[in-house]
């Protein structure tokens, strides 16, 4: 017989991954994390991976980055928030 904790996977289902980020789209959804401080991994098909470990070991790093207004830096490397 399963118990509640083995028949709960070890990682986030797609709705409660969705329920987290408010985004559908992967990159979106990753985008939303990075900015959150939630660590994950990008399977092959791009989809997103984030492990219930990962989540509740960042809880308190998650309200460090809001805090500290640090958060998702654009590719190119230009940042807008700075003066001239």
């Amino acid at each position: 017989m399963l118990t509640a904790q083995q028949a709960t996977p070890s990682w986030l289902t797609p709705d409660e991954l969705r329920a987290l980020t408010c985004r559908r789209q992967g990159c979106a959804q990753a985008k939303a994390l990075v900015v959150m401080g939630i660590p994950f991994r990008k399977r092959p098909n791009g989809s997103i991976v984030v492990f219930r470990a990962d989540l509740q070991t960042s809880s308190g790093a998650a309200g460090q980055v809001a805090s500290t207004g640090t958060g998702y830096q654009p590719a190119n490397g230009i940042n807008w928030s700075k003066a001239a």
